[in-house]
C-alpha cells in the first residue's frame, strides 16, 4: 500500500479510514465498566495517573474482584467540586449507578457490581464518553476534541465526558454511549446529531462493547440487512464457536435470527498507532440464512 506520509507523521486513524478498514467488531469488550473521574493529567496507563495515587490500591482490589471490568478514567472541563464522581456501567443490563465522593475507599462498588442492594444513585440518562487520551495516541487527543465540544453543546446529548483510551486508535476519534454500550468510530463533527438520533447510526457503530468482537459484527450485520436501528431491537441469544467461526443467534421481535461470522484478513498492511509500523488486519464476514452480509 501506498503511503504519503513517513510512518513517524501518519495518523493512524487517517490511514485506516482511508484504506476502508470496516467499523463491526472492534469494540473493546468488557462487562462491566469503571469510571473515575481525574481532572489531572493521564498517564498512558491510566491507573498510574499522578492524580490516582492515594486510589490506585482501591481501584486494583475492584479490578481484580469484578470480572471482565474495565477502569476508565473522566473528566470535564468545567468541573470544580472536590467530590469525585465514579460510575458503574453494565451495559447487558443497560444500568449504570453513580456515586460523589471524597475516596474511592467510600464506594461500595463490588457489591453493586455482584448485584447486592447499595447506596448509589441510579443513573437513568444517557452518558457519552470522548476518547481524548492524547498520550496514548495522537489521534484520539486531535479528533476527539471537535466530537466532544459538539456533544457537550447538544442538551440530548446527557452527560458528556472525556475519557481515557477506548481501544483502537485508528477509529479515532471514538465514544462510548452508555447505558446502551453502543461504541462509534471514525467520527467528525458533522455526525453529533446522528450520534444523539434515537436511532442508531449504523454506518458508525463499532459494536456494543458487553459482546465479544465475533457477537458485535453479527449484531450489525443482522441490523444492516433488516435495517434495524432502535438500540433495544436485537436481543442477543447465543454465541458459539465453531470449528470455521461463530454462530451467533439474536432474537429481533417474535423471530430469532441466525448469523455465521467467520474471520478474514484484510489486504495490505496498517499501523494500528500512530508511529507503529504497518501490520496484518483482520475483519470478519457474515452470512445469514445462506445470503452474505455487510454490516451498514
Amino acid at each position: 500500500m501506498s503511503r504519503s506520509l513517513p510512518i513517524a507523521d501518519a495518523f493512524c486513524a487517517d490511514e485506516a479510514e482511508g484504506a476502508g478498514e470496516p467499523l463491526a467488531g472492534t469494540a473493546a469488550h468488557a462487562l462491566v465498566w469503571i469510571l473515575v473521574e481525574e481532572p489531572g493529567p493521564w498517564e498512558r496507563d491510566p491507573i498510574a495517573s499522578e492524580g490516582l495515587v492515594a486510589e490506585r490500591a482501591t481501584i486494583e482490589k475492584w479490578l481484580a474482584a469484578i470480572p471482565k471490568s474495565r477502569l476508565q478514567l473522566i473528566r470535564r472541563p468545567r468541573a470544580s467540586t472536590a467530590a469525585r464522581r465514579v460510575y458503574l456501567a453494565m451495559p447487558a443490563e443497560r444500568r449504570v449507578l453513580g456515586w460523589n465522593v471524597a475516596s474511592l475507599a467510600e464506594v461500595p462498588l463490588v457489591e453493586a457490581a455482584e448485584g447486592e442492594p447499595v447506596s448509589a444513585e441510579i443513573v437513568t440518562g444517557t452518558i457519552q464518553l470522548v476518547c481524548m487520551h492524547g498520550k496514548r495516541d495522537r489521534c484520539c487527543a486531535q479528533k476527539g476534541m471537535p466530537i466532544f465540544r459538539g456533544l457537550d453543546a447538544k442538551p440530548e446529548a446527557g452527560e458528556v465526558w472525556q475519557t481515557s483510551h477506548l481501544g483502537g486508535h485508528r477509529f479515532a476519534a471514538t465514544t462510548l454511549e452508555l447505558p446502551s454500550g453502543y461504541a462509534f468510530g471514525y467520527l467528525k463533527p458533522e455526525h453529533v446529531d446522528a450520534l444523539v438520533a434515537p436511532e442508531l447510526p449504523l454506518a458508525l457503530v463499532r459494536g456494543r462493547v458487553c459482546f465479544d468482537e465475533p457477537t458485535q459484527f453479527a449484531e450489525l450485520a443482522l441490523r444492516g440487512a433488516l435495517d434495524a436501528r432502535d438500540r433495544e431491537a436485537c436481543l442477543h441469544e447465543s454465541t458459539e464457536r465453531e470449528e470455521n467461526g461463530w454462530h451467533v443467534r439474536f432474537r429481533i421481535g417474535a423471530q430469532v435470527r441466525s448469523v455465521h461470522v467467520r474471520k478474514q484478513a484484510l489486504e495490505g498492511l496498517r499501523p494500528k498507532s500512530c508511529g507503529d509500523e504497518p501490520s496484518p488486519i483482520a475483519t470478519f464476514v457474515a452470512t445469514l440464512e445462506d445470503a452474505p452480509l455487510d454490516p451498514a
